[in-house]
């Protein structure tokens, strides 16, 4: 399964090479896909809509986008402050990703 883990800052520079990340990880042959901010220290809005957009076309498909941001991150504030965490319910860490993936396959 591919994990995409964002580290540091994710700003206007860095989204293309993020966004071409996230494709890739589309098309693996997983099922889900595990996108972790867990070392993200600054996350903007177009990476928020890539997120979601790739979360959308994963349901599409039938497939999941696990989010890991944990709880007292900014990343996490934001994506609280804008009610995706409604939609996608993050894990704290990408191991916890991990096992609900493995247990999801039960």
């Amino acid at each position: 399964m591919p994990v995409v883990e964002v580290v540091g800052d994710l700003d206007l520079g860095d989204l293309h090479a993020f966004e071409e990340i996230l494709q890739r990880a589309f098309r693996a042959p997983s099922q889900d896909v595990v996108v972790s901010l867990a070392e993200a220290s600054y996350f903007n809005s177009g990476g928020v809509r890539l997120v979601m957009r790739l979360a959308d076309r994963l349901a599409q498909d039938n497939r999941r986008l696990l989010l890991v941001a944990p709880r007292d991150q900014t990343p996490r504030r934001v994506l609280d402050i804008i009610y995706m965490t409604s939609d996608l319910l993050p894990f704290e860490s990408v191991e916890e990703a991990l096992g609900a993936q493995r247990l999801q396959g039960l």
